[in-house]
């Protein structure tokens, strides 16, 4: 960690330079990065998941993602307090829809059991083994299809949102989501559509 000069000299510094020095490890500059953006990145937090600690969570992780993959930032596609923002309205929907899935399922599941038609034994047991059965299915395919998979069908992500969170073209997301279901459904013994 860098220690040279005081941090009245570094406000005058961009934020491009700011971040060159953060991410070589000057923990002043990082600070002076977070002072000027962290109050727009907790509004925009705050805009989509309301005043909570989950708001807090979210820019906090951003921050980080900011701090180490910094190197990835460049200033000719826009402003740091816009990536920043970007980072943390894409983790707050990120929350967002995995708490919509949670909470989807565990409604089911409650319906389920509060209905006259509560779920027998078996039929529990039928759910548990096809959950194991994609689970174990995931874990055979190919680390980009699983990955690609996961994110969509665990995640509850669309497939621009993951082909962005991956960093590799959309198409190539729809391929590896297309492959791997393909192998999903034959290692799950369900057949496969015509093509």
């Amino acid at each position: 960690m860098t220690t040279d000069g005081p941090l009245t000299g570094m406000d005058r510094l961009d934020d491009a330079e700011l971040l060159a020095r953060a991410v070589a490890g000057d923990a002043r500059a990082f600070a002076l990065i977070h002072e000027r953006h962290a109050g727009h990145a907790y509004a925009a937090a705050r805009r989509i998941l309301g005043a909570t600690p989950a708001a807090e969570d979210v820019v906090q992780e951003a921050l980080i993602q900011l701090w180490r993959d910094g190197g990835r930032y460049a200033a000719d596609r826009g402003s740091l307090r816009s990536w920043l923002v970007l980072l943390v309205r894409s983790r707050a929907l990120d929350l967002l829809r995995r708490e919509r899935v949670r909470t989807a399922a565990s409604e089911k599941a409650t319906a389920l059991t509060r209905s006259g038609a509560a779920a027998s034994a078996d039929e529990v047991a039928g759910v548990r083994e096809d959950v194991r059965g994609v689970c174990s299915g995931l874990a055979a395919l190919p680390r980009e299809q699983a990955e690609v998979l996961g994110m969509l069908l665990l995640g509850g992500r669309t497939q621009a949102e993951v082909a962005s969170a991956l960093k590799v073209p959309l198409g190539t997301v729809k391929g590896r989501s297309r492959l791997g279901l393909r192998r999903l459904r034959q290692a799950l013994g369900e057949p496969l559509p015509a093509t």
